[in-house]
């Protein structure tokens, strides 16, 4: 009894862990695009779909990275391969999702060499490489440390406070979004 508690109580603390992850790099990518994006020169309003600081393809890359470091060799060549294969298929997907489902576009890729239907191309294909190794070597032991310092109560509201106030910014994103595309459609 015992030993089934202790094991589901860590797959519990694994399971906030993992949303933790998720969150911090949400809100990193967030900071990521609005620093790009202001670098770049070009509107940074349209650094994500949320109206917080939150990317969640961002958000979901961290998790997928920090499962691959647990599966794959501590080998930075293979780090990168794998990376830049795993993100920028994430970036291609959630392009044709954004567009498909919220008829949004908040990149395109048209004018950059090596562009592969307008979500994905040579240059950033690199950047996710280099950015898959900089995370698994440099940010994720962050972020684990971060976890692993606080009490595991306060993670857990944390983490609670946080999917809260993730779920209530995109509710209203999405339903703002399906009112303007409800609007567009009687004017059509």
């Amino acid at each position: 009894m015992c030993i089934r508690n202790y094991k589901n109580a860590k797959n519990i603390i694994g399971g906030i862990m993992l949303f933790f992850i998720f969150c911090m790099g949400s809100v990193i990518g967030y900071l990521m695009e609005i620093s790009y994006k202001l670098f770049a020169g070009q509107d940074y309003s349209t650094a994500g779909m949320s109206k917080g600081p939150f990317c969640i393809t961002y958000g979901v890359a961290s998790m997928l990275l920090f499962l691959l470091s647990k599966i794959i060799p501590d080998n930075i060549f293979i780090i990168f391969i794998i990376s830049t294969i795993m993100l920028t298929t994430l970036e291609f997907i959630s392009g044709n999702i954004l567009v498909k489902i919220f008829k949004i576009t908040l990149w395109d890729y048209t004018s950059q060499r090596f562009c592969i239907n307008k979500y994905i191309c040579g240059e950033f294909m690199l950047l996710w490489g280099i950015l898959g190794v900089v995370f698994i070597k440099i940010i994720l032991p962050i972020i684990q440390s971060t976890f692993d310092a606080l009490d595991s109560k306060i993670s857990f509201y944390l983490c609670l406070i946080l999917s809260v106030i993730m779920a209530v910014d995109y509710i209203l994103v999405i339903t703002n979004q399906v009112r303007t595309l409800r609007a567009k459609r009687r004017f059509l």
